[in-house]
């Protein structure tokens, strides 16, 4: 019972912190017009291109951070600046097999109009230290390609420490 009112303790945070972005006072520090005039977006979503949009996203975050008391470290404006990041270095989603831009600008113009909270988990589990992964007794403790296909890859293994994934809207797993 203490567990079930503990996350519904949290969901009420996190909405809140939603609220906060349509609260008149807010708004204007909290969110920006949207890419081609799709409405407003959270600020963290912005790519920041001046002095001055970087000072009005510190002034967002102010607001999130104080009305939690600085208590969500993991809050939806943490991976929205992750994506707004990858958003603003396309070229890097550009290899020499696969063009990822175009993937990559409709995924942060996706997270950004539909106000998605983004969680990750980045951490590999456990494994012998003694070995190579390769020479694990189980080889799918960590997580790996094991095919290609022309719609996507195929996935075995794990990640651990998925901050905050029991809220998000989506999970990001890193490398």
């Amino acid at each position: 019972a203490a567990s079930k009112k503990a996350t519904e303790v949290m969901a009420h945070s996190y909405a809140h912190l939603y609220d906060l972005t349509h609260d008149p006072e807010h708004q204007a520090a909290l969110t920006v017009s949207g890419p081609d005039g799709a409405g407003r977006i959270h600020r963290a979503f912005q790519i920041p291109r001046t002095h001055a949009d970087l000072v009005a996203r510190r002034r967002a975050y102010k607001i999130w951070s104080e009305s939690t008391f600085g208590f969500l470290g993991r809050s939806p404006d943490y991976m929205a600046s992750g994506i707004a990041g990858f958003a603003a270095m396309p070229d890097v989603f550009a290899g020499a097999v696969f063009d990822g831009r175009d993937n990559l600008a409709a995924y942060h113009r996706r997270m950004a109009t539909g106000d998605l909270y983004q969680a990750f988990t980045i951490t590999n589990p456990q494994i012998d230290r003694t070995k190579a992964a390769s020479e694990q007794e189980e080889n799918d403790l960590f997580l790996r390609v094991v095919a290609e296909r022309d719609g996507g890859i195929v996935v075995r293994g794990a990640k651990m420490i998925g901050t905050a994934a029991v809220f998000g809207d989506e999970v990001i797993v890193g490398t």
